[in-house]
């Protein structure tokens, strides 16, 4: 069971996580196996529900489907659009921002171009960054 199910099967049985692992819920759900589970597996689980302490912004879970991962990326996609001030950065970030993939295929082609994007701007001196995060 990935840590990722683990989350999803205390969500079920109705157990509730924090961050800091702390858990409250059905007392035969967590006698049941639920609270040694969770113990054993206490890290990954953490990770899962915070993401990774990294300076990259993709570092960390990004849930249980690549819509999730799609949804995040829009979002940063966005933030650089909103902040670009040269006109065709500000063009190109929009036509990665009409993209709407459908299948897992099509995120990750469209994930490999956003990518190469923000490598080339990265590399000219133009990619904003995301605000609270490092350029």
């Amino acid at each position: 069971m990935s840590a990722a199910d683990l989350i999803a099967e205390c969500v079920r049985l109705g157990v509730s996580l924090t961050p800091a692992l702390d858990y409250e819920g059905p007392e035969d759900v967590l006698a049941g196996g639920m609270e040694d589970l969770l113990r054993d597996r206490k890290i990954e689980v953490i990770r899962a529900l915070v993401g990774s302490a990294g300076t990259e912004v993709r570092d960390g879970s990004a849930g249980p489907d690549w819509r999730i991962e799609w949804l995040r990326e829009v979002g940063m996609l966005a933030l650089r659009w909103r902040d670009a001030t040269d006109p065709e950065t500000k063009a190109l970030l929009r036509e990665l921002l009409a993209e709407t993939p459908t299948t897992l295929a099509e995120w990750l082609h469209l994930g490999d171009m956003i990518c190469n994007a923000e490598f080339d701007l990265r590399r000219a001196g133009k990619l904003p960054p995301i605000p609270t995060f490092r350029p």
